[in-house]
């Protein structure tokens, strides 16, 4: 079966949905390895010798539901 290029997309995204869910736990990911530029360039700038930077605060179990709520939407009007 071929997918569609959404298809596609909605494949890659249940996949990273899937490295949310696992990298959740602060415990086992460290939130200072961050992909916000701002925050990059902060860390940059004035902590590069630290060795972490403070929690983000992000309620990560909220968001993916957030993103597993959206991507269920996603798929049901892909097979609509």
């Amino acid at each position: 079966m071929v997918l569609s290029e959404a298809e596609g997309f909605l494949k890659m995204a249940r996949a990273d949905l899937a490295t949310a869910l696992e990298s959740s736990d602060p415990a086992r990911f460290r939130e200072a390895r961050s992909h916000d530029l701002a925050r990059l360039l902060h860390y940059a700038v004035q902590f590069r010798y630290e060795f972490d930077l403070p929690p983000l605060a992000l309620d990560r179990a909220e968001w993916n539901e957030k993103v597993k709520e959206f991507l269920n939407t996603v798929a049901f009007h892909l097979a609509g």
